[in-house]
């Protein structure tokens, strides 16, 4: 059986984009509801967590000890050739962060600014009236929404179906990964 919502505005993915836009829409009235696939918002960890000063006082976060690990001033880029670029300032120019917990402050924001999370639903595909999203629907539900935010990250599913992702478009992959026992200059990041 399938159950059928409706409301004003629906946000697929409760990354910091879906969480975002939930907050703003959410402050400006809407009626907004997060589905997240994940059972619980900033599991698994998707990407590092190095985070701008003035971005986070952009989006209007207040710094916090429960998801700042450091402060960072400067960075070295070190090419295949073995050629270093150093940039460095003498003050803080961004955070390391827990990205689970900075992920988990945001849908508190989203909420205590009205928008509703439900965690462990997957949207499968996008539900189209005469080229118009109207909603999405998953594995035993649908949701009918006005506004419809795309926020799934990486993934993409949704996008492919409308045919917004072409064959090479991609995002610069990377790896992160934590390590002990190596000797680092903790105010630096090294790419």
């Amino acid at each position: 059986m399938t159950t059928l919502e409706r409301g004003e505005a629906l946000v697929i993915g409760g990354g910091p984009a879906g969480l975002l836009a939930a907050r703003e829409m959410a402050k400006r009235g809407f009626k907004v509801t997060v589905i997240e696939e994940h059972p619980e918002i900033g599991e698994p960890n998707h990407c590092a967590g190095l985070l701008s000063i003035e971005g986070l006082k952009r989006i209007g976060v207040e710094p916090s000890p429960n998801f700042i690990h450091n402060r960072v001033k400067g960075g070295r880029v070190i090419s295949p050739g073995g050629i270093i670029i150093e940039l460095k300032d003498t003050r803080d120019r961004a955070y390391v962060v827990d990205r689970a917990a900075f992920d988990r402050r945001l849908a508190e924001q989203a909420m205590e600014a009205g928008a509703e999370i439900r965690e462990g639903l997957r949207a499968r595909e996008l539900i189209l009236k005469e080229g118009k999203v109207e909603g999405a629907r998953g594995r035993g539900w649908e949701f009918m929404a006005e506004v419809t935010i795309d926020a799934e990250g990486g993934v993409r599913t949704l996008a492919r179906q409308l045919g917004l992702v072409r064959a090479g478009d991609g995002a610069l992959t990377g790896v992160n990964v934590e390590v002990s026992g190596v000797d680092v200059e903790p105010e630096m990041v090294e790419v």
